[in-house]
């Protein structure tokens, strides 16, 4: 039944001027929240243009 609910909404999303409203169980269930940023690592490796930035940049 929820799911069901889910995919009305998501229909309902896609009619032009209509603001679907999810709770954050819904949102996360459609994947509204996946965690997809740099690590710290990461951003420090990618810094190409400052071959010495660690530690804040010091």
């Amino acid at each position: 039944m929820k799911r069901q609910l889910i995919a009305q909404k998501l229909t309902d999303a896609q009619t032009l001027g209509f603001q679907a409203e999810f709770d954050p169980d819904e949102a996360e269930l459609l994947g509204a929240f996946e965690e997809d940023a740099l690590s710290e690592f990461e951003a420090l490796d990618s810094s190409i243009d400052q071959p010495d930035s660690v530690a804040g940049g010091q």
